[in-house]
């Protein structure tokens, strides 16, 4: 699918691993945590470089049709 075959690969080469993943089909919601080494401003300049990388621009060239909307959000463990 979509994002095994394009987006993971790409998040990885830029330092990103994948904590879980998860699909709710009653709600139409794909969920997951992204995550790196480092604090939340390493995270922030990972994303940008990802954001504005010309993979991912063909990711998103290629991406299926069902993308609303993203929600971002920072989460601690303890």
């Amino acid at each position: 699918d979509w994002v095994s075959q394009q987006v993971l690969p790409i998040r990885a080469k830029f330092g990103f691993g994948v904590e879980f993943m998860y699909f709710d089909p009653e709600n139409s919601e794909f969920i997951w945590a992204a995550s790196v080494e480092g604090d939340q401003n390493d995270f922030l300049e990972k994303q940008s470089a990802y954001d504005h990388s010309p993979e991912r621009a063909e990711a998103g060239r290629l991406m299926p049709d069902c993308l609303v909307s993203v929600d971002t959000r920072f989460v601690e463990s303890h």
